[in-house]
């Protein structure tokens, strides 16, 4: 899954995210995205970023699916 996240590192969304944690942000909050491209938008996000990032949500079982749409996004064949 890795090269549609590369894919979307030109997205101006992101980069302006992006951009805002680089220059010392601390938090940020995206809204308005479907839940899919929530996950699409956080993997690439983490991805560029390259660091451990705590993702905050309204609860448990919307928690569990991000989990596991972020696992599946963030993961390389073969890897656990």
């Amino acid at each position: 899954m890795k090269p549609i996240l590369s894919a979307l590192s030109d997205w101006a969304d992101l980069q302006h995210v992006a951009e805002g944690l680089f220059e010392g942000a601390s938090r940020w909050r995206v809204d308005g995205l479907l839940s899919p491209a929530k996950a699409v938008f956080m993997a690439a996000l983490i991805q560029r970023l390259g660091a451990t990032t705590l993702v905050l949500t309204y609860s448990s079982d919307q928690a569990e699916r991000l989990y596991g749409d972020l696992s599946t996004l963030l993961t390389s064949p073969g890897e656990d």
